[in-house]
């Protein structure tokens, strides 16, 4: 988690590390955190899919089924 936050904290504008950090906080099961992070990586790379699939197993997680299967759509 330190060096993940490090990578965002050195390079704001990396998409792929706040997907990464994101990952890091749902295997954690903090979605909040983790849809945070992965709405900062879909700001940064509107068509990032693996963002959208990961944003959607936090959704399923939190309950918003429909929110997931959007995601994933997007992801597609």
């Amino acid at each position: 988690m330190a060096e993940l936050s490090e990578a965002v904290r050195l390079e704001p504008a990396l998409a792929r590390a706040y997907n990464a950090l994101g990952y890091a906080y749902l295997r954690m099961k903090d979605y909040e955190h983790a849809l945070a992070d992965f709405n900062e990586a879909i700001r940064l790379m509107p068509n990032y899919a693996n963002a959208f699939r990961n944003r959607s197993a936090t959704r399923r997680a939190m309950g918003d089924a429909a929110g997931a299967a959007a995601d994933q759509a997007k992801a597609r």
